[in-house]
């Protein structure tokens, strides 16, 4: 689906963000990165999300990077995505709290992506 007011390609993910179901979600990512300059993924509809899905977001992130494209998150607050997001260290664990550092070993450069704030940083 595409906004008519930005232009983006929107892409709801919804239920279970799973290993089971990643290929179709890359899919759906790939296509809408070759035809729009800016893509937002929704995950306010996730039920369940593991870690392949987080990495896809990854990769198709810095997919969008390398082609001066933008790829953002919206409903970064979704329960399911945030407990996921934390199991793996991806954020803090209190989102206005100071963030580590990439040295660290808790949060990485992304985490503004995910919580988010930011399209590509």
């Amino acid at each position: 689906m595409t906004d008519p007011q930005s232009g983006a390609a929107r892409i709801r993910l919804d239920g279970a963000l799973t290993v089971r179901g990643v290929e179709s979600v890359h899919a759906d990512l790939a296509a809408a990165l070759q035809q729009h300059a800016m893509v937002i993924v929704d995950c306010s509809a996730a039920t369940e999300v593991d870690l392949s899905v987080i990495q896809l977001l990854l990769a198709a992130r810095r997919t969008a990077q390398r082609g001066a494209k933008t790829l953002s998150l919206a409903g970064a607050d979704n329960t399911a995505l945030r407990t996921a997001l934390l199991r793996g260290g991806f954020v803090p664990a209190e989102p206005s709290g100071p963030d580590p550092g990439p040295d660290s070993g808790v949060v990485g450069p992304d985490t503004e992506f995910w919580l988010g704030m930011t399209g590509t940083a």
